[in-house]
């Protein structure tokens, strides 16, 4: 007896806790579902039944169903986007978050861009056992947190006919292994995000002019990593901004396309800063003469700063590359270069200005001019730097840096150029040259590397140096000899 009342005492507590804990904690619901529907709906532009959220427990299923809405592609349609239907988990949490999880799924979909009938590009992916985790910060609109694995990624990119082709090319590309990370912060004017990705390997059939025809040639990829972070995204911007595109239906009125350009100049800029790197060892373009490729290849891009403040980095890193033996000839051999690295600056512009002045232009119905070039360069000059860099071959280096800027004016001179470069291996450069099996074809190069070895300062361990400035009348001077003088 008194244990069947212990028994009912205890279930009726563990209702009532159960009870308790649910009234103070957030959950799915009817009502939540159709609240969290229109929010959806509202900031991607997709209505039911493009998106339909359901109530399960204590998360909700969305399901992201484009097909259902896209309607069909034609040709008043320049730009067109379809996918196939692709679940997502959310489940509230405290504080505005929520816990995001797609369970891995394959997806398919097309996209159309076709301005006219000469110029439509048409890309079809298949995406097998892409997964989704992530928290969801409702005060960001952003995930907080995440991470994306895919298994393979397949797409055919096809198009119009290259020039000397009769049929439309085609190219396919496959990638594997693929896996993503990141995190999103608030920062002083945006969200501040920090990305990593990386990827076993790709394999791409590339359309090639190759003799007097087109051919695809297989270019394959080993091992990648990227890393990349942008401070102060423009989020709480480009979100009307992707609605508005959505909402676009059938043939693009004007109206609404000026409304996306003032939208989209409103945004601007769209951050403050970005900065990535990858790197990707392991390439080789399957020639038909012969595999071509490199060891290891980096790319770094740093991009920040307003107005005439504005910066732009690119550096570029090729280690161990090689060509096909049918394709260099025995004696040029020592000259093909194997490593390059170059490191460009260029400072003295403001795109993202530019891009705003040609929105808010085009929103307010105003044709553009050339004169709209000059507001690409605020203070009208470009400067160019030009780091620590190097191209060497297998007897040879050649290391150099520099530094140019000029005045955007028809009858201005450069305000400043100046540069050292050094070299080793000189002597190796003129020898294959002189092997030549035709002296009066490579006889210009001779000539200009000679007269280059003449005024180089010998430095220790046989360095050649050359020291460039600006000299008399914007001519410039090599080692204190006038470039003008060796031309003549």
């Amino acid at each position: 007896m008194y244990g069947k009342i212990l028994l009912t005492g205890t279930a009726l507590a563990g209702v009532l806790a159960w009870g308790i804990w649910w009234a103070n904690h957030p959950h799915a619901s009817g009502p939540g579902a159709v609240t969290l529907e229109a929010k959806l709906s509202a900031a991607l532009g997709v209505k039911s039944p493009g998106i339909v959220v359901t109530p399960a427990f204590d998360h909700y299923i969305v399901t992201f169903a484009p097909d259902r809405v896209a309607g069909k592609a034609g040709p008043d349609r320049p730009f067109f986007a379809t996918m196939t239907p692709w679940e997502v988990e959310l489940k509230p949490m405290e504080g505005g978050l929520w816990q995001v999880v797609a369970p891995p799924q394959d997806l398919a979909g097309r996209i159309v861009v076709a301005p006219n009938a000469l110029a439509t590009l048409r890309i079809d992916y298949t995406a097998k056992g892409y997964a989704l985790a992530g928290i969801y910060d409702e005060s960001l609109g952003f995930l907080r947190n995440w991470q994306t694995d895919l298994a393979t990624l397949e797409m055919v990119q096809s198009g119009a006919a290259p020039l000397g082709a009769e049929t439309p090319s085609t190219v396919p590309t496959r990638l594997t292994g693929y896996h993503a990370s990141g995190t999103a912060r608030p920062g002083g004017t945006g969200i501040d995000l920090v990305l990593s990705a990386s990827n076993t390997a790709m394999t791409q059939e590339m359309v090639l002019p190759i003799g007097t025809g087109i051919a695809q040639v297989p270019f394959r990829v080993g091992p990648s990593h990227s890393e990349t972070r942008i401070e102060g995204l423009r989020w709480a911007a480009i979100l009307p901004l992707l609605a508005q595109a959505q909402r676009l239906s059938g043939a693009a009125e004007e109206p609404a396309l000026r409304q996306i350009a003032s939208t989209a100049a409103a945004a601007m800029p769209l951050f403050d800063s970005f900065a990535a790197s990858s790197e990707t060892s392991d390439l080789v373009l399957a020639l038909p003469q012969g595999p071509a490729g490199a060891a290891r290849a980096g790319l770094e891009i740093a991009y920040s700063g307003t107005g005439a403040q504005t910066a732009l980095t690119y550096r570029i890193d090729v280690e161990g590359m090689s060509l096909p033996a049918t394709v260099v000839p025995a004696w040029a051999g020592p000259l093909v270069p194997r490593d390059v690295r170059l490191d460009l600056g260029v400072a003295g512009y403001d795109p993202m200005g530019f891009l705003k002045a040609v929105l808010n232009d085009y929103a307010a119905g105003i044709v553009p001019d050339a004169a709209q070039m000059e507001q690409l360069f605020p203070n009208g000059k470009l400067a160019l730097t030009l780091a620590p860099s190097r191209i060497a071959g297998p007897a040879y280096s050649l290391d150099f840096e520099g530094a140019f800027a000029r005045k955007l004016s028809p009858q201005s001179r450069p305000d400043l150029v100046q540069g050292t470069a050094e070299m080793t291996g000189m002597e190796h450069v003129l020898a294959a040259l002189g092997t030549a099996p035709d002296p009066e074809q490579v006889a210009p190069a001779v000539l200009a590397l000679t007269a280059l070895q003449v005024i180089a300062r010998r430095e220790a361990a046989g360095r050649l140096r050359w020291d460039l400035e600006m000299g008399p009348e914007g001519i410039p001077n090599v080692n204190g000899t006038s470039l003008g003088d060796l031309l003549h």
